[in-house]
Formats: C-alpha cells, structure tokens, sequence
C-alpha cells in the first residue's frame, strides 16, 4: 500500500484544528502521515499538534519560527517520506473517505496528479468552490501546468494529491 504524506501548515489556528486532525486521523485509508509544521503560532495550536503526535505516530510536528504559509509548507515538504503529498489547510477538514478514494483514482489512472472538488462551508450553508463538472479530475504532470493557467482552482496546493517525485 502506498503511502501518502499530508503536509499541514498551522498558524494560529486553535479554533478550527482539531476538527481537522481529526478528519485526517479519521480516514479509511490508513497509509498515511501527516506532517504538522507549527508556524510560530503565539495560541495552543504548537501544543495541540503535540497531543495528537504523542496520541498518534502517524502525526509528526515541525516547530519553527513564523516565515508564512510557503515557508511552512516547504518545511514539512522537506520532511515528507511518502509516495504521493496532499496538503490540508489547518482550518479545513476532509471526508473520511478522501484518500482512499484519491489513492484509487491515482493508481486506477496512473495519474501524476488529482484534483479533487471542495465547498466552502458557512456556519449557515455550503458553496461549491471549483469550477470543474467532475468531483475528481486526473492530470498528467503536463496537463496540470496547462491547468493551472487556465483556472484558480489549480492553483490551491490543498485541492491535489500529487506524486511525491513531481513536488
């Protein structure tokens, strides 16, 4: 079974996130790690991540200094081991069946990439928030740059699971 790392950038966000640890910890799919970079978060966010890392060997913590989501992203880039990277933003949360149904599409296609659908979700509805007519979306490593020109979606790091090797 393949494994996949997902990289969590954190800041500041103790309100939404262990909504979010929890949609991760949650998943059928059980290859996975999660890498939590703690981005010099000045609420319990740095210690939350801990709990669920000594909680759950699956879950690891980076602590640094505050530099912004691309340097926090690219230190747990940095720390990864897995055959494929999805990232999840901190104040978000993923259905249960995310990446096993992401990992099936990947391997079924051999795709380099998969774009998958999300919502914005209010306290009082749902939105849709891609433009694509399909929930899930396969790409070749030169398909997607030829996406990520053509549409916004394609530029949001936390709607893809990519091959580890491409990142």
């Amino acid at each position: 079974m393949k494994k996949v790392s997902i990289v969590i950038p954190v800041y500041n966000v103790q309100r939404y996130l262990c909504q979010c640890l929890d949609s991760v910890q949650a998943q059928s799919y059980r290859s996975w790690e999660a890498v939590l970079v703690d981005d010099g978060s000045t609420d319990d966010s740095g210690a939350i991540c801990d709990r669920y890392a000594a909680a759950d060997p699956r879950f690891q913590v980076i602590h640094k200094f505050n530099g912004g989501a691309a340097s926090a992203k690219n230190a747990g880039l940095d720390a990864v081991s897995g055959d494929y990277v999805a990232f999840v933003d901190s104040d978000d949360y993923v259905d249960p069946y995310w990446l096993e149904k992401l990992m099936a599409t990947a391997e079924a296609d051999q795709a380099d990439v998969v774009e998958f659908d999300f919502d914005w979700v209010y306290p009082t509805y749902r939105e849709p928030g891609n433009q694509y007519p399909d929930p899930v979306c396969i790409f070749t490593a030169r398909e997607y740059l030829g996406q990520y020109l053509e549409n916004w979606t394609s530029s949001l790091f936390c709607t893809k699971l990519t091959k580890a090797e491409l990142v």
